[in-house]
């Protein structure tokens, strides 16, 4: 039982920083093709 928790808990901190990654990927594309507008 403690393994499972052990994972999930990986699995969550994992998809935190997967997201975490994507979501400052966006930003700066984001921000960069305003600016060259």
């Amino acid at each position: 039982m403690k393994n499972k928790m052990l994972a999930i808990s990986e699995i969550i901190i994992a998809s935190a920083i997967f997201l975490g990654i994507v979501y400052w990927e966006v930003k700066f594309l984001y921000t960069k093709t305003t600016v060259a507008k």
